[in-house]
């Protein structure tokens, strides 16, 4: 339906898919502002979580790449449905909800992600339990009417490639380090690719069937599977112990993997990772931060405000410098098998380009 829409407006010129992503991304940090107030009860730490949001240069496919557009759209359709939420403005949310589902599949972990809320800033207690469920009763209710249109109605299984390697096991695997590798650049947005390839040469588009015995090939005692098992373990710990004294840490990791969940293969995809799927579990990290650098900030201001600038700015100049590289088709893929030379679809995308 938005494509119909758009195309009447737009035809087939770019800039007014663009400037449509534009406009989206605004209010999506909008949004992550106004729900970092929320959480945080202090502006400075929201608009700090907002600036990164705003500049992360993870987001550049989310914004740059047209398709994914729509669903950056379903996105900050499931952040405004959150934010009301917070908000007590239920129906409104509900209304956005269901918008959100019917537009991204990324956007059905949301009555997961409002569950994990409340039980993060302890809302729910013996008193008022009820009350709260009853609440979150029609989101479900939504997404089950969702998935009876989609899967019953419509028969749209959502399936794209078999399982990663073949099985669950191998899918299992290479999920650690898909979340690993989601972490790194979250952390360290500097290699970034349309095609990423994991440890072992395992590229991220699995459906044209490239290496596909490096991901069959895979052991749980490989080096590159426990690295990422005792790193998820670790920050799951932490989150755990830290509940209490900080529950926006332990509510800032959750919210990072809860909404990676439609993208864990459960339903196979072409592709194991791409850096869009980032777009909403990073405001789980992006609240770590800024609420890290505001308590830094009320200890040592001068420090803190260098560090913010420093990184906002550096975020600035690699989005810029990453933007660049969707000028055409030759720029694209000339830079994917530079950063990848080993990637064989990005070689043979780069052929398809010549």
């Amino acid at each position: 339906l938005l494509y119909g829409i758009y195309y009447q407006l737009w035809g087939d010129a770019a800039l007014g898919y663009h400037i449509h992503s534009l406009l989206v991304h605004v209010a999506a940090t909008i949004l992550v502002y106004l729900i970092a107030e929320q959480i945080f009860n202090a502006r400075r730490a929201a608009f700090i979580a907002a600036m990164l949001f705003a500049a992360h240069p993870v987001f550049t496919e989310a914004i740059t790449y047209i398709a994914s557009s729509m669903d950056t759209t379903g996105l900050a359709l499931g952040l405004a449905a959150f934010y009301y939420y917070l908000r007590k403005k239920f129906n409104i949310s509900y209304v956005l909800a269901a918008v959100a589902f019917l537009t991204t599949e990324m956007a059905l972990t949301l009555p997961v992600l409002i569950a994990w809320y409340e039980l993060c800033f302890g809302r729910l207690t013996k008193k008022n339990w009820e009350t709260r469920l009853t609440v979150q009763a029609p989101f479900w209710m939504i997404l089950a009417v969702y998935m009876a249109i989609r899967f019953g109605l419509l028969g749209i299984s959502g399936v794209r490639a078999e399982m990663a390697g073949g099985s669950g096991y191998t899918a299992f695997l290479t999920m650690l380090k898909v979340n690993l590798k989601y972490l790194e650049l979250l952390v360290f947005p500097l290699k970034l690719a349309n095609n990423q390839v994991l440890s072992g040469g395992i590229e991220s588009f699995i459906y044209r069937g490239y290496n596909r015995d490096l991901i069959a090939a895979q052991r749980w005692w490989d080096w590159d599977i426990l690295l990422a098992l005792v790193v998820i373990i670790g920050i799951t710990a932490a989150a755990y112990f830290l509940r209490k004294k900080h529950p926006t840490i332990t509510f800032g990791i959750g919210w990072h993997f809860l909404a990676l969940l439609p993208g864990m293969q459960f339903v196979p995809q072409g592709a194991v990772l791409n850096e869009r799927s980032l777009y909403l579990p990073s405001l789980g990290f992006l609240l770590i931060v800024g609420y890290l650098l505001a308590r830094f900030e009320s200890r040592a201001r001068l420090a803190a405000v260098a560090a913010i600038v420093l990184v906002i700015g550096l975020y600035v100049v690699r989005t810029v410098s990453r933007n660049a590289d969707w000028k055409n088709d030759l720029v694209f893929w000339r830079k994917e098998v530079s950063v990848y030379p080993n990637s064989a679809y990005g070689h043979y995308s780069l052929a398809n380009a010549l």
